[in-house]
Parts: structure tokens; C-alpha cells; sequence
């Protein structure tokens, strides 16, 4: 990701740091819901540096790029709208002046030291892995299963990073530039691999075998609030 330049201007902070994040992941998370937020983040935040009305302009830019990412994600349609709703109310509050550069800092602070980025992750592999994949219909609901009890381990937190890139890694590839990136077209085999993992890292902290949804729409909403609310 292209980092911002450094501040020269006087009395202007760059926006903080996101916690660092492995790059098993980096390529679903941003397919997701972090592609809105480090773009305004990063886009934004120089648009900001050069002139107002140039960070108008780059705010809207971002916008459709944002809007892009989400509608090519796999999220359910609810979700899309929901989360493209909050994308049109943070980018016309920053346009505005009602959210600051350091408040959308904040905002990305938020969301990345959240699950929810590994939720979305989870709902990507969902739709984009396992589904496509040659698996039969059992194969796939059990595999589908597996993958919403990961999810809800995320969420409540009772898996973390490392059992994702250890969950991950049968459907992952190291790209040209030595990064990890999920594989157009994995084996079937690897997709069982992938699900065998899943069950086996969601019976381990006894993750319930029920169905398992996230309202991640409302979930961002409450952090985006959270992160801009004035102290």
C-alpha cells in the first residue's frame, strides 16, 4: 500500500499508523471493507496536504473506487448496501469538514484492530472459494459451515490471526513479489484442506456447529460513530 508522504506543513498531523497486518490476509481484507477506509485514509489525507477543493475532488474519486470494491466483494446485497451507506456518509462528512483527517485515522485504527475485516475475509472464501469450487453439495454445506463457525470465532474473538493464516494457507499462493495472495483457481482438494482446517480450529475453542451471520453493515456503522464521536 502506498504510505502517505511526510507532513510538511506545519501544524497538519499525518493520520496514525494501522496496527500491521499479515499479508495472508491483506488481499480479502481490502477486497472488503478496508479498501473505503485506507483509501480515504491515504487519497484523501495527500488531497487534504495540497488544497481543500482538491480533497473534494479526491474524496469522490475514492468514493467510487470504494463503492467498486464492495459491489465486486462477497458480501450479501444487504451488506453491500449497507456498508456503501456508511461509505456515502463518511465521504460527504469529510467532504464537509464535519469529520477531520485525524478522526478518519481513527476510523481505520478502529476497524483494523476489529474482527470484522476477518469476517469479511471469511464471507469472501465463502463465496469466492468453496462455492465455485467442485465440491459436492454435502462437501460444500459442511465446508460452508466450518467457515461461519471460523467467522464467529473471529468475531468473539476466541480465534486470532495466526489460526487464520494456519486455516488459510492450503488456498494461498506467494505472488512475484514475495506476497501472499489467495489462489485464482485452488484444487478441490485444497478447499477440503481448507474446511478440514476450519472445523478443526473451531472444535478446538468448541465454537457451536450452528449457523453464524454478522451484520457487518451495522457493525462498521458502530465503529465509524465510535472512532468520530467528539470526546
Amino acid at each position: 500500500m502506498t504510505q502517505a508522504p511526510a507532513n510538511n506543513f506545519p501544524g497538519m498531523q499525518p493520520p496514525p499508523t494501522p496496527p500491521a497486518k499479515s499479508n495472508t490476509w491483506m488481499v480479502v481484507l481490502f477486497g472488503c471493507l478496508g479498501a473505503f477506509v485506507v483509501c480515504v485514509i491515504v487519497c484523501g489525507g495527500v488531497a487534504w496536504y495540497v488544497m481543500s477543493n482538491v480533497k473534494n475532488i479526491a474524496a469522490e474519486g475514492v468514493k467510487v473506487v470504494a463503492v467498486q470494491a464492495i459491489n465486486q466483494s462477497q458480501l450479501p446485497d444487504d451488506q453491500k448496501k449497507g456498508v456503501i451507506s456508511h461509505i456515502d456518509r463518511v465521504t460527504a462528512e469529510f467532504k464537509s469538514g464535519k469529520i477531520t483527517l485525524e478522526q478518519l485515522g481513527k476510523v481505520l485504527e478502529t476497524v483494523s484492530e476489529s474482527p470484522l475485516l476477518y469476517v469479511g475475509a471469511v464471507y469472501h472464501v465463502r463465496g469466492a472459494i468453496i462455492q465455485p469450487s467442485g465440491l459436492s453439495a454435502d462437501e460444500k454445506k459442511e465446508a460452508d459451515r466450518s467457515a461461519q463457525r471460523v467467522a464467529r470465532g473471529l468475531y468473539e474473538k476466541k480465534l486470532v490471526e495466526a489460526d487464520m493464516n494456519y486455516i488459510a494457507d492450503p488456498i494461498m499462493i506467494v505472488d512475484a513479489n514475495g506476497e501472499q495472495q489467495l489462489k485464482p483457481n485452488p484444487t478441490d482438494d485444497e478447499v477440503r484442506e481448507f474446511a478440514k482446517r476450519a472445523k478443526e480450529k473451531a472444535d478446538a475453542v468448541n465454537i457451536p456447529d450452528e449457523d453464524f451471520t454478522v451484520d457487518i453493515a451495522d457493525e462498521l456503522g458502530k465503529a465509524i460513530d465510535k472512532a468520530t464521536a467528539n470526546p
